[in-house]
């Protein structure tokens, strides 16, 4: 079979059989991640593909390919990668775009929410899991009054919030 590289120049092409194996479990998995509507890295985790960006560009070939060039990649004839930057080129500018759309307002206000608090929360963990022993705490807390009253005041809380948290987690 005869390829184009980068540069323009032809050249003949044979594959190894393992390359037409992946590429034929690429093709799988991609149709797959369309089919059912999930995500090419939970597809590649279930076919056994540990190359993301091979999966990309099958599912650009799967979208955007001539029925040739994906049955070409779904027997495992043609290169997946070079394929998929020849179809890249034929789109119009506005389709080559790799990047993901642009979030809107409430997202991006969303993502920032919940990186604050997984900040707060995994923080706060590290400083639990930072103590020292319980016992050696007490010794140190019963000395002081006034640690007393903060314990007293904020530890049926903590537990109280550290039980739901848990509960929610393992369900």
């Amino acid at each position: 079979m005869e390829v184009t590289d980068k540069l323009g120049r032809r050249y003949e092409y044979s594959p190894r059989p393992a390359n037409i194996e992946l590429r034929k479990r690429v093709m799988e998995a991609s149709k797959y991640a369309i089919a059912n509507n999930i995500t090419r890295e939970i597809a590649a985790k279930k076919f056994g593909i540990t190359n993301i960006s091979l999966m990309s560009c099958a599912i650009l070939v799967l979208k955007n390919g001539t029925d040739d060039e994906i049955e070409g990649v779904t027997s495992g004839r043609l290169p997946v990668t070079q394929l998929s930057k020849q179809i890249r080129s034929r789109l119009p500018l506005e389709q080559r775009s790799r990047k993901a759309p642009a979030r809107t307002v409430e997202q991006d206000a969303q993502v920032k929410s919940d990186a604050a608090i997984w900040r707060e929360l995994r923080d706060a963990l590290n400083a639990i899991c930072g103590l020292p022993q319980p016992s050696d705490v007490i010794k140190s807390v019963k000395r002081h009054s006034v640690r007393r009253d903060v314990i007293d005041k904020k530890i049926m809380t903590a537990f109280s919030w550290l039980t739901e948290f848990s509960d929610a987690w393992t369900k």
